[in-house]
């Protein structure tokens, strides 16, 4: 039987989409400036999206000042500081960064510091999605899965980028390689995919409405059909352009 992710990636070889949204054409040290901006916003939602109660306002503190609100338990904190300096990392080394399965993990380790003793490490036992119709694959069947979607990655290129980053993430979260921690890391890992190809980093909101479209979009994956996730992924790159000035300096003529 053909496995899931193999179906699913052939399915997007074979389609002639195009996003028609192009890269920034920004000098690197202005396009980092623009993705830490957005560090504050984006650790909090993707944060809140499982759970965390920071305020936006409080993680910018956290953040900034390391200002700890006491309301706040010790996994919380660790959420929130945890995620900033991931994706501040991924930021300042986004052109010496290699997609592969070691980045994924490493990625994981730094996401769940603290928080889950085997961070970095694949499950050894079985999840479910709370919310969804799939379940994910066995955790002895889930290597064979891995396998063919570190595999796919040599293949990217040959893909619309916004296409290849709404994969990233879909399959990844599909698979559920991890005991905790899949969501952030898959929504990292496609802003990473994004940013190496001089798209700004995307925010999933964490608001009820928000979150609830975003995961019915990745129930449709799980069905065989990426066009929902796909359309919600662009519609965020299209907003987080709008947030930036039509032409920062360091834009090229």
């Amino acid at each position: 039987m053909i496995a899931m992710n193999a179906y699913i990636f052939s399915q997007i070889e074979t389609r002639e989409i195009k996003s028609g949204i192009k890269p920034m054409s920004i000098l690197a040290d202005k396009f980092k400036t623009c993705c830490i901006q957005d560090i504050t916003l984006i650790t909090h939602h993707s944060t809140a999206i499982e759970g965390n109660t920071f305020t936006e306002k409080e993680v910018g503190r956290l953040i900034t000042d390391s200002l700890i609100p006491q309301d706040k338990s010790l996994r919380e904190i660790n959420e929130v500081q945890n995620h900033s300096r991931v994706f501040k990392e991924i930021v300042n080394n986004i052109d010496d960064i290699k997609i592969s399965e070691d980045f994924v993990k490493n990625m994981h380790k730094g996401l769940m510091l603290n928080i889950l003793e085997e961070s970095g490490q694949y499950r050894r036992l079985n999840v479910r999605i709370q919310g969804a119709s799939a379940v994910p694959p066995n955790y002895n069947a889930m290597h064979s899965d891995l396998k063919w979607f570190y595999e796919s990655f040599s293949s990217l290129h040959e893909v619309d980028i916004i296409l290849g980053a709404s994969y990233l993430h879909a399959e990844l979260v599909r698979i559920h390689p991890f005991e905790d921690g899949n969501g952030r890391t898959s929504r990292l890992f496609l802003n990473t995919w994004l940013m190496k190809n001089n798209y700004l980093p995307i925010n999933f909101k964490s608001d009820n409405k928000s979150k609830n479209h975003y995961f019915d979009c990745l129930d449709y994956y799980t069905q065989g059909d990426i066009e929902p996730f796909y359309n919600l992924v662009k519609e965020l790159v299209v907003e987080a352009l709008s947030f930036q000035d039509s032409k920062p300096v360091g834009f090229e003529e």
